[in-house]
């Protein structure tokens, strides 16, 4: 007898591709974080300090972002790097002016920051490691999709004439 090919079989196939390329990339993302947080830190300087800002926008309900862009120098081994990546891993989004002013009012030109340096290429660099927890998110629709098929296929299974 032939297996039929039901409406729950069409949405679990998007709901596994779903689920192992959004764990492919949260997996890829935590794993070079992780790497990252046993890097030595060394002292640096920042050397200039401003930011991105994103206006585009869903609704005026919405507020603007914005993004820090901070360029910095440091010293391993005798060697000056410079460096402009702020953060590995989770990136910070600022809603407003007034946070973002405060944030760069802490990372003026010529402040001493620590910077993690991977020791196997000193010139790659970040301020700040943190997980990006936030990369999860594409796990949900894969989730969703993935069980609505599956109680779609047993429902149909139950529900099905017999003959």
């Amino acid at each position: 007898m032939r297996k039929r090919f039901t409406f729950g079989t069409l949405l679990k196939m998007p709901g596994l591709i779903l689920l192992v390329l959004g764990g492919a990339l949260a997996l890829q993302g935590q794993v070079e974080v992780m790497r990252a947080a046993r890097w030595p830190m060394v002292e640096g300087r920042i050397t200039d300090a401003r930011y991105s800002y994103n206006d585009i926008r869903p609704s005026l309900d919405t507020p603007a972002e914005y993004y820090p862009s901070l360029e910095y120098r440091y010293e391993v081994d005798g060697t000056v790097f410079t460096g402009d990546r702020v953060w590995l891993g989770r990136r910070l989004v600022l809603s407003s002016g007034q946070e973002f002013d405060s944030f760069l009012a802490a990372y003026q030109a010529g402040s001493t920051v620590w910077v993690h340096y991977d020791p196997a290429d000193p010139a790659r660099s970040a301020l700040f490691v943190k997980p990006d927890w936030w990369r999860l998110r594409f796990l949900i629709p894969g989730t969703v999709l993935l069980a609505i098929g599956l109680a779609l296929n047993a429902l149909l299974r139950r529900f099905r004439p017999l003959v």
